[in-house]
């Protein structure tokens, strides 16, 4: 008999045990989860005090202005022209590009086929409006870049006033009354080109490289929009 009560105190101590093991349990699982609804708010509220970190660098595709003593250089804003032929007849100085472009296409076998870009450009110093019309085909590009045409009002016509190969950025640069258009150099490596407006020869002629380069500007002969062959 007295072996079965032993057997019985040690079952109830046991189950004392127990009992104290799963409130001690329950005590230590609701503590933890008020602790975390304490932090977690905290946490909030220090992420949301934190300054946020810096934002990534955006490259600016509008046109940008510098202004330097005077000088203020505007990047022109190129779009692609969807209609050759409405083009041609808007501007009749463009009346020839439209068959340029086919015989282009033709020499190149349907593959890369050309297309025109254009930018316009009300130039304060001389009153006169710009047209800029880019050409790339691989026909005439070259490492300089693509065929880029600059005309200017003269009355009720364009007259062309610079043909060089380019590649973007182009921008137009004025100095008081001073007009310049500016190229960047072949693969952007230096020098940059400047060819300045002379009112006298109507045209952009080759100034100087940009202020900002060191090396010498190359000679660079202009490169006009090859005429198709007769067939």
């Amino acid at each position: 008999m007295d072996i079965i009560k032993l057997l019985l105190r040690v079952v109830m101590q046991a189950k004392d045990l127990m009992k104290s093991f799963r409130k001690a349990a329950a005590r230590a699982t609701i503590a933890a989860i008020v602790t975390i609804g304490a932090i977690t708010p905290m946490i909030q509220s220090y992420a949301q005090t934190q300054p946020a970190p810096p934002a990534a660098v955006v490259t600016r595709t509008a046109p940008a202005a510098e202004t330097d003593a005077g000088r203020v250089a505007i990047e022109m804003e190129f779009s692609r022209v969807k209609d050759v032929e409405a083009l041609a007849k808007q501007y009749p100085v463009l009346a020839k590009l439209p068959a340029e472009l086919k015989e282009y296409d033709a020499q190149q076998g349907g593959d890369n086929p050309a297309f025109v870009e254009i930018a316009k450009y009300n130039d304060k110093a001389t009153g006169r409006e710009m047209l800029f019309v880019h050409v790339t085909t691989p026909v005439l590009c070259s490492y300089e870049g693509c065929p880029l045409s600059v005309f200017m009002k003269d009355g009720k016509d364009f007259r062309n006033v610079l043909q060089v190969n380019a590649s973007d950025p182009i921008s137009v640069v004025t100095n008081g009354g001073i007009t310049s258009v500016q190229l960047p150099g072949a693969y952007g490596v230096n020098p940059s080109l400047e060819f300045r407006y002379d009112a006298k020869a109507d045209q952009f002629l080759l100034n100087r490289p940009a202020a900002t380069q060191q090396q010498p500007a190359p000679e660079q002969a202009p490169a006009p929009l090859q005429t198709p062959a007769p067939k």
